[in-house]
């Protein structure tokens, strides 16, 4: 019985044994697997996204859809050739600031790179309907609508963003109705 308890104490040794060893190789897969991926040439223009703590591409590489807007007529605009006067606003989108551009008042809204962040196909359909918008934007002309200048592809980080006319203060509903003659102004709801 004693060589029967011995037998069982040497199993168990070697079972804890076994056991460790398994532990130290696993270890070791780890910290290969974490080197190979450190050795991997990784994107130089991801950042850590602080909301998701997941990594997001700062830098819009061109697609398809930038080319057939390009080639349709869509007028692109140097980052250099604009003067960001003052910010005017901002928000989860980007920000929108008064500028110049060719000694002209615009709007220059600047969109975060994090707007176009997901995965591969999420993120090319997103900025394909960036360009698709802009061509639309572009078509549209109008004394009651916004004049749409171009598209900056060369802005901070690689960012896109938007050139529109400058509209110096908007025009409010109280406005139009001192404009109007007496017999114009009626009850009837406004249609925008």
């Amino acid at each position: 019985m004693k060589a029967d308890l011995e037998g069982a104490d040497d199993a168990k040794d070697k079972d804890h044994e076994n056991a460790a060893s398994a532990a130290v190789n696993d270890v070791k897969v780890k910290e290969e697997t974490v080197q190979e991926l450190d050795t991997l040439d990784a994107p130089a223009d991801l950042e850590l996204d602080s909301d998701s703590d997941t990594q997001i591409n700062t830098k819009i590489e061109p697609t398809k859809a930038e080319e057939e807007a390009i080639a349709r007529g869509l007028q692109t605009i140097k980052n250099d050739d604009l003067e960001e006067v003052k910010e005017l606003g901002s928000g989860t989108y980007g920000a929108v600031y008064h500028g110049k551009w060719k000694s002209s008042d615009v709007a220059i809204k600047r969109i975060k790179a994090s707007c176009f962040a997901g995965r591969p196909s999420e993120r090319e359909r997103l900025i394909a309907d960036f360009w698709k918008e802009a061509l639309i934007l572009s078509s549209l002309h109008h004394p009651n609508v916004v004049s749409f200048y171009g598209i900056v592809r060369d802005g901070p980080d690689g960012s896109l963003a938007t050139v529109t006319e400058f509209m110096e203060e908007p025009v409010d509903d109280s406005e139009c109705d001192e404009e109007k003659p007496e017999e114009d102004k009626t009850d009837a709801p406004d249609v925008v």
